[in-house]
């Protein structure tokens, strides 16, 4: 009997993709990616609004055991003539750690919210991006206010609408040595001229960089974001709430 003969089955070819076919994956790539971006700022936009609060929180505890230690007085703003610390971040050293040095170290990270770019320092090489308004100015006898007194806790007229810490901007922007915004803000200097603006982005002082928002603890040492519209308007920020005085 003859042996049956079979031909050997030629092996599967390998369906490769089409030039179409991968124009196609590649595009469904970008739709999807470009769906999910902006997700992911808004994402990260809050988890650094969140870390901002917190920072503020913690600042606010801070001047709570400071008041309490110091006869119900704030630590003044700031004043150049005195031996570090000088300033009143830094003379919060007892209840919030001051990096390095406990006496002339920088601030606490606490001091720097996530989202400021004080360009071209990196956001953890910053000292501070937190002011005080001029509700922790004290006055100076002749109807004004310095930062080199410090002022009751209990002068403030209605502590929930009174504006206490703020954010800023870096001070000098042109001097690419700064790493800080002011220490503090009052109405007339800064806070006025900020609020009297069209937009937002063209703020000198004040810094609006929660898309539009800045968070701020008040007097009642609760924190709320304050959007700059709503800034804006004299019945929300005033120079009554602003600085307290006279």
């Amino acid at each position: 009997m003859s042996q049956l003969h079979r031909t050997p089955k030629s092996p599967a070819r390998k369906r490769a993709f089409t030039l179409i076919e991968l124009l196609v994956v590649i595009a469904i790539i970008a739709i999807l990616a470009a769906m999910l971006l902006p997700a992911l700022s808004k994402a990260k936009s809050r988890a650094h609004q969140t870390a901002c609060i917190s920072n503020l929180k913690q600042i606010g505890v801070a001047l709570i055991l400071y008041t309490d230690d110091f006869n119900g007085y704030w630590p003044f703003a700031s004043d150049s003539s005195q031996p570090d610390p000088n300033i009143w971040t830094k003379e919060l050293q007892p209840y919030i750690r001051l990096r390095g040095n406990q006496t002339s170290g920088q601030e606490n990270p606490v001091f720097i919210c996530p989202r400021a770019n004080y360009s071209p320092w990196a956001n953890n090489e910053l000292s501070r991006t937190y002011a005080c308004s001029g509700t922790m100015l004290g006055p100076t006898g002749s109807g004004g206010l310095t930062s080199t007194k410090p002022r009751k806790a209990n002068q403030m007229k209605n502590p929930t609408d009174s504006l206490l810490v703020v954010e800023g901007k870096k001070d000098t922007p042109a001097d690419p040595t700064v790493r800080w915004c002011r220490s503090n803000y009052d109405w007339k200097k800064y806070a006025q001229l900020d609020l009297a603006l069209s937009n937002y982005t063209a703020t000198a002082y004040l810094d609006f960089r929660h898309d539009g928002k800045m968070d701020v603890l008040y007097g009642d040492y609760s924190v709320r974001a304050l959007s700059f519209r709503l800034a804006q308007n004299a019945s929300s920020v005033n120079q009554t709430n602003w600085d307290n005085y006279p």
